[in-house]
C-alpha cells in the first residue's frame, strides 16, 4: 500500500468535474475517437472502480489494479508531454514561417517599387520619343511644302521660258512681216 500513499501525493483529487460546451465536447470525442471509459464525458470514478474491482474476492488485486492505473496515468502524461513540445516545436516553426512570409513580402515590395521605377523611366522615354516623332512629323510637313513650292516655281521657270520663246519667236515672225525690229524682253 506504500505505492498507492506515492500515487496520492503525486495527483491531487478533486471532486469538482470539468463541464465543457457540448459543441466542443462532441467535436474532442469525434477527433479522438477513444473508446476509453475515462475520455467518457459521463465518467464516473465510483462506477469505473466498482468495474475494476466488482466484489471483495477481488481486492487482493488492488496492487495490480493499482500499477496498472499508475502505468496508464505515466502513458497519459507521457503523451501530454509529447502534444506539448509538438505544439512548441509547432509554434517555433510557424513563428520561422512568419519571418520567412514576411522575407518575402519585403523581397516583392522591392521588386514592385524596382518595376514602378521601371515604368516611370519607360514613361519618360515614350514622351521624349513621341515629342522627337512630332518634330521630325512638323520638320517633314515644312520639307514637303518646300519641295512642292520649288516644283512650282521650277514649273512657273519652265512655263516662263516657254513663253519667252514662243513669245520671241512669235515677235521676230511679226517683225519680218511688217519691218519693225523686234522688242526685248
Amino acid at each position: 500500500m506504500a505505492t498507492a500513499a506515492a500515487y496520492d501525493t503525486a495527483y491531487v483529487t478533486t471532486s469538482e468535474t470539468i463541464q465543457l460546451a457540448p459543441e466542443l465536447n462532441s467535436s474532442i470525442i469525434h477527433i479522438l475517437r477513444s473508446k476509453d471509459p475515462l475520455d467518457a464525458q459521463e465518467f464516473s470514478s465510483v462506477e469505473y472502480i466498482n468495474k475494476i474491482l466488482p466484489n471483495e474476492h477481488s481486492l487482493p488485486a488492488v496492487d495490480q489494479v493499482l500499477a496498472r492505473l499508475q502505468a496508464k496515468a505515466k502513458q497519459v502524461q507521457e503523451e501530454l508531454r509529447e502534444l506539448t513540445r509538438a505544439q512548441t516545436d509547432g509554434g517555433q516553426k510557424g513563428q520561422e514561417e512568419v519571418e520567412a512570409a514576411k522575407k518575402g513580402i519585403e523581397i516583392l515590395h522591392c521588386k514592385i517599387k524596382e518595376i514602378k521605377e521601371d515604368a516611370t523611366q519607360s514613361e519618360q522615354m515614350v514622351q521624349e520619343i513621341t515629342q522627337d516623332i512630332k518634330s521630325l512629323d512638323y520638320a517633314k510637313r515644312h520639307l514637303t511644302t518646300s519641295i512642292t513650292t520649288l516644283k512650282r516655281l521650277q514649273m512657273l521657270g519652265t512655263l516662263s521660258e516657254s513663253m519667252e520663246n514662243i513669245y520671241g519667236i512669235t515677235a521676230q515672225a511679226h517683225c519680218q512681216h511688217t519691218n519693225y525690229p523686234p522688242l526685248c524682253i
